[in-house]
C-alpha cells in the first residue's frame, strides 16, 4: 500500500467519524401521536423546549379559578395553573405556508403545516400535504418548538394532540466519538509504521 492509499484511508476514516455526528431529517412515520384530550373550551396554546404542551382552558381548571393553563408531558397532565407558564415560540425563521395550508409554525429550520376546519390534508412538515403528512383532520392552531414537536388544535375531531419527532438520531457522546477517533489514529499510525519499514 502506498502513502497516498494511506492518507485516503485516513481521510475516509475521518469523514465516517463527521458523519456519525450528523442527525437525520424528520419524516412522517418518525413521530410519535398524542391525544391530549377534548378541545371543546380547550385549545393548544404553546409548547416549550422539552416537549411540554400547555393547552388553554376553561374545563380541567379546579374550582379556584375560570381559565387556566394545563401542561403536558408526554401525554400527561403534570399541572394546572392560572398563570401562563414560560414557552419556546418560533424563533423568527421565515415560514409561508403552502397553498394547501392556513395555519404554519417555523422553529429552527422545521416547518409544520396544516389547514382549518373542512381542510382534507390534515398535519404535514414539508411543501406537500399529500407525501408529508403525518396526522388527518384539521389544524386550527399550531406550535412548534425547537426539537420538532409539534402540537395542534384539531377542530374537526374537537381534540388536541401532540407529535413528537422521534427522528433526532442519538448524536454520539463525546467519549465515544474520542473512542473512535483514538481507535481510527491508532490504526492509522500502525498502517503507517509499516510503510516507513516497508
Amino acid at each position: 500500500m502506498t502513502l497516498s492509499k494511506f492518507w485516503s484511508f485516513a481521510t475516509l476514516s475521518a469523514l465516517a467519524v463527521m458523519l456519525l455526528a450528523l442527525p437525520s431529517s424528520a419524516s412522517a412515520d418518525t413521530y410519535e401521536i398524542i391525544n391530549l384530550g377534548n378541545a371543546n373550551s380547550n385549545s393548544v396554546f404553546g409548547i416549550d423546549a422539552a416537549g411540554d404542551v400547555v393547552i388553554r382552558g376553561q374545563t380541567g381548571c379546579g374550582g379556584s379559578f375560570g381559565s387556566c393553563y394545563k401542561t403536558y408531558d408526554d401525554g400527561v397532565l403534570t399541572s394546572v395553573s392560572s398563570k401562563m407558564p414560560t414557552l419556546d415560540f418560533d424563533d423568527g425563521t421565515p415560514c409561508k405556508p403552502t397553498a394547501q395550508a392556513t395555519n404554519g409554525a417555523c422553529n429552527a429550520g422545521r416547518e409544520a403545516f396544516g389547514g382549518d376546519l373542512g381542510s382534507t390534508f390534515g398535519l404535514f412538515t414539508g411543501t406537500d400535504p399529500l407525501t408529508d403528512n403525518i396526522f388527518g383532520g384539521s389544524v386550527d392552531s399550531i406550535v412548534l418548538n425547537s426539537s420538532g414537536d409539534i402540537a395542534w388544535t384539531d377542530g374537526m375531531n374537537e381534540c388536541n394532540y401532540e407529535a413528537i419527532d422521534l427522528s433526532g438520531s442519538p448524536v454520539p457522546e463525546p467519549n465515544t466519538l474520542l473512542l473512535l477517533a483514538t481507535g481510527v489514529a491508532g490504526a492509522a499510525g500502525m498502517l503507517r509504521r509499516r510503510f516507513v519499514r516497508g
